[in-house]
């Protein structure tokens, strides 16, 4: 499926939802990596976890679950469209028991994707439809094409320490001095590290020889930067909202773990993304 303007075209799967491409129409430049290597995902959406658990389990109301690294939203197969144009669509999910044996909670999930001009918006809700507070994570995970890391670089309106998230999902702060840029070839992906930045950010600029971008969001607290090795040729810019379990995080029920949402019934929280594109051929 796909939306479009006169600038964008935005592609994406529906069931299992995941964008899959976002090209200039007067370049045909794709922006968003194509699964060309050992990795075989665009955009994936985190929820109702960010990260992995410690031995991927956790605890509530003395009852153990089982769940993945970044939860089980790619296994959502039944989205419902409730609005479609050109530029635009709006779809939703309403849990009711599907994941009840990983996840016990009811929610509903409505999605809406827009483009406008150069930008493309995502917006997700998240609404508590149980009787109880649920907990969760949630996450962007977009994997842009990068060739050369090299002379690419992340720029923020911010000075931030930047830190490695190591073995145990332990953080460890790895600049001497607070940044403001960040250049991608002082970064070692060899062993697909990720890095992290924290203090609340809410945009960035990514720079490359072949296009830029600002990515911008909305209740989000850390930003994490991923990708397989330097040869995979992209670069995961992560948005979160929820963090990694460690080993001390891990012995607490899902109610007392840090760094979750907790949202009361009937209530919800919304996320939003904006990606304005910058192709240095057409613009």
């Amino acid at each position: 499926m796909i939306i479009q303007n006169k600038n964008l075209i935005v592609k994406f799967h529906l069931n299992p939802f995941e964008i899959k491409g976002i090209i200039a129409k007067k370049s045909q430049h794709q922006f968003l990596y194509q699964q060309d290597f050992a990795w075989k995902k665009t955009w994936p959406t985190l929820f109702p976890i960010t990260g992995g658990l410690i031995n991927n389990s956790y605890c509530y109301q003395k009852q153990h679950y089982q769940m993945n690294k970044h939860g089980f939203f790619a296994k959502i197969k039944n989205w419902k469209i409730l609005a479609k144009k050109d530029s635009l669509i709006t779809f939703y999910f309403e849990h009711k028991k599907e994941f009840w044996k990983i996840f016990p909670f009811y929610f509903k999930i409505i999605i809406t994707l827009k483009v406008i001009k150069f930008k493309l918006k995502y917006q997700v809700k998240i609404i508590n439809c149980d009787h109880k507070k649920i907990y969760f994570g949630f996450g962007f995970h977009p994997a842009f094409k990068l060739k050369n890391f090299t002379n690419s670089y992340l720029k923020t309106n911010s000075w931030l320490d930047l830190f490695e998230i190591k073995e145990n999902n332990q953080i460890v702060k790895i600049s001497k001095q607070k940044l403001k840029t960040i250049s991608l070839k002082n970064l070692d992906f060899q062993a697909s590290n990720t890095y992290l930045l924290k203090n609340n950010i809410k945009k960035i600029l990514f720079y490359n020889q072949d296009y830029k971008l600002k990515l911008s969001w909305t209740n989000c607290l850390y930003f994490l930067i991923w990708t397989k090795s330097k040869q995979d040729q992209f670069l995961c810019l992560e948005p979160w909202n929820g963090f990694l379990d460690d080993i001390t995080n891990s012995k607490l029920d899902l109610d007392h773990k840090k760094g979750l949402i907790s949202l009361k019934p009937k209530k919800n929280k919304k996320f939003n993304l904006t990606l304005k594109l910058f192709d240095y051929i057409v613009q």
